[in-house]
């Protein structure tokens, strides 16, 4: 087992994420600061009760990064909801591409028909992916 030394100390870690306990903070945002902690050497399990949120919540704050430039451009935006934007993160970019696009078009009736499009797009690469 590796142990990263922290640089981020714990007042700072409360200091960067006492802002994001605000209604108008952005997933992004949130994002970006657990992104600097765990540059820092925090784990998700170590920003979550800082946060006053669960660990899965943080991982999937940090996931977002996995998103296309044009996925985050939507969300920063407000037009792309953050549990959509989580469920197209996870498939490839060409597959990200489509799907953002789709969105963008009006394709789905809604998000939950697109994070239901998303998880069968996503199920389908992981298929492809054991069977290669």
């Amino acid at each position: 087992m590796t142990v990263t030394a922290k640089t981020v100390t714990t007042p700072q870690a409360k200091a960067l994420i006492a802002p994001l306990k605000s209604a108008d903070t952005t997933p992004i945002a949130e994002a970006t600061v657990f992104r600097a902690l765990v540059q820092g050497g925090w784990a998700p399990a170590e920003i979550a009760p800082l946060w006053g949120k669960g660990t899965q919540q943080v991982v999937g704050r940090l996931d977002l990064f996995d998103l296309a430039e044009s996925g985050l451009k939507a969300l920063a935006a407000g037009t792309l909801p953050v549990g959509l934007a989580w469920y197209i993160a996870k498939v490839s970019p060409e597959s990200q591409a489509l799907l953002l696009g789709g969105w963008e078009r009006g394709n789905f009736t809604g998000a939950r028909h697109a994070e239901a499009y998303a998880r069968s797009v996503r199920a389908a690469e992981e298929q492809r992916t054991q069977t290669a």
